[in-house]
């Protein structure tokens, strides 16, 4: 078990006995097993007998800080290549935090209601704009932790600066004018204040007091960025957290009486482990809950429309003279090195594929690594510390 892991199972029974949804207190057992002795595993072997090694399963749960290392790098790949080259905006919506009292009981409604608010505040000011022929393309992104992982639910948003024509046929630049953050800020109040008074007249024993709140809204600040010149950046800050928590396990430390050392930047703070998983377990989503949306040209629908946006892009780009980015290079040399790295996929010495030998269940261990190394076969770790 990892530190993280250690303190999540002295917590667990506690938590058990609180009113945190059977969804949460599932996804935190199959966390607590992840790649443990719990769960069964796998025995890979070089063809030529090089290596050995056996895996335990992953849980693969997207609250998972151990699972996610891995899906966060594949969704940036994929995002660097769907996305157009050219300038984006990074826009923020976030829930009103009186909401938070609530958002256990009904997390689907609330996420769903911030993500359908921040769509239709941007296809209406578009609608209202000279620019109401165009379909954008945008990704939204849910975040629901703060600084300090307090739970803190928003969305970010990155929108390209270009749309394209209804006809197809060319591209239309949104000009500054169309980010016009006072207005976004008065219609996203509108529209959010009228879906969570809906909410309340669905569900009534959500109180007055949530309906008081409601009614005397009279701001609701969001955040619009400068124009970046390339959607790379938002992709990079966006992919650190992306898929889930936002735990990541080397920047944390178990000490004694269970306290949580967490570094973040380039600050440092103790956390009791009991508040530490207080804090984590808020952020666990009910299952089917998309955290990542993608709309107009970005959109799964419209992706021949992704296409002649590109085409495009490349034409009007065309005449502009472009190198190796020398940053980009050094990536492509590391995602090589990561795929020897992964021991059950490439052999590092003859560079063959690994072979599956053997799968056992929970507690056990592959005969023939048993054999060889007695009761303490090797493991990823020490498979990596071998070939570096």
């Amino acid at each position: 078990m990892n530190d993280f892991q250690i303190i999540l199972d002295k917590e667990l029974q506690k938590e058990k006995a609180s009113k945190y949804p059977d969804h949460v207190l599932r996804v935190a057992e199959q966390v607590r097993k992840c790649r443990t002795n719990a769960m069964p595993g796998h025995l890979y072997s070089c063809p030529e007998d090089h290596f050995s090694i056996f895996l335990r399963n992953s849980c693969n749960n997207r609250s998972c800080p151990v699972c996610q290392g891995a899906k966060r790098k594949e969704w940036k790949e994929m995002m660097e290549d769907m996305i157009v080259e050219s300038p984006h905006y990074h826009l923020v919506f976030k829930l009103p935090s009186y909401c938070n009292v609530h958002i256990l009981k009904r997390y689907k409604e609330f996420i769903n209601i911030l993500f359908e608010s921040s769509l239709e505040t941007i296809m209406k000011i578009l609608k209202l704009s000279q620019y109401e022929q165009s379909t954008p393309g945008f990704v939204s992104v849910l975040h629901t932790h703060g600084e300090e992982n307090q739970l803190h639910p928003h969305v970010h948003i990155m929108m390209n600066s270009t749309g394209i024509s209804k006809e197809e046929n060319k591209l239309i630049s949104y000009n500054n004018q169309l980010f016009d953050i006072e207005k976004y800020q008065s219609l996203y109040l509108t529209i959010i204040k009228k879906k969570l008074l809906k909410l309340h007249n669905t569900y009534p024993e959500m109180g007055e007091i949530f309906l008081r709140e409601v009614i005397r809204q009279q701001t609701q600040e969001i955040f619009i960025s400068k124009e970046y010149a390339s959607a790379k950046p938002l992709i990079e800050y966006l992919s650190k957290t992306i898929k889930g928590t936002s735990i990541q396990l080397n920047r944390m430390e178990l000490e004694e009486d269970d306290i949580v050392r967490y570094r973040e930047k380039e600050t440092e703070r103790k956390i009791p482990g009991e508040e530490f998983i207080r804090r984590y377990l808020l952020h666990i989503l009910p299952p089917k809950l998309k955290s990542v949306r993608y709309f107009g040209y970005y959109s799964s629908s419209s992706r021949k429309k992704l296409v002649i946006v590109k085409q495009l892009n490349e034409e009007k780009e065309s005449n502009i003279e472009k190198y190796d980015d020398p940053n980009e290079l050094l990536e492509k040399k590391d995602y090589e090195l990561d795929r020897i790295l992964i021991p059950y996929k490439i052999c590092p010495v003859c560079q063959k594929a690994m072979i599956l030998e053997e799968k056992v269940d929970a507690f056990g261990y592959p005969d023939k690594l048993s054999r060889k190394f007695g009761p303490d076969p090797p493991i990823e770790d020490l498979f990596r510390k071998l070939v570096a």
